[in-house]
């Protein structure tokens, strides 16, 4: 991390592969100041025709972000299966969606 930012950024890699990380630091938000994203959201989890990339038909989730800038999701994919997450929301208004799912074979993940 670099001139105090607010994110950081890096990467990983073992023997036979590499990925890129970014994360964003978690504000703090204390007493009458309040997490601007604070409010309740509606979102569409968009299916795939191809039943081996993703579920087919659209999910959809709820999102609840509270004065103290904690998202917490509830939703169901195209599938039916249960998707929950709580986790903080950026300045920005950014949070990474990440997910196990299918008893730890499968997994959603956006950001």
């Amino acid at each position: 991390m670099t001139n105090y930012s607010a994110a950081v950024e890096g990467a990983v890699s073992g023997a036979v592969w590499s990925s890129s990380l970014f994360g964003y630091r978690a504000p703090v938000y204390v007493g009458t100041n309040a997490s601007p994203q604070k409010g309740n959201y509606t979102l569409v989890i968009p299916g795939s025709d191809d039943a081996a990339a993703s579920p087919g038909g659209h999910g959809y989730a709820t999102v609840t972000v509270s004065q103290a800038g904690q998202a917490t999701l509830s939703g169901k994919l195209g599938d039916g299966t249960v998707l929950n997450q709580l986790i903080p929301v950026s300045s920005d208004g950014l949070w990474a969606l990440s997910a196990s799912l299918y008893a730890g074979k499968g997994s959603v993940q956006a950001g």
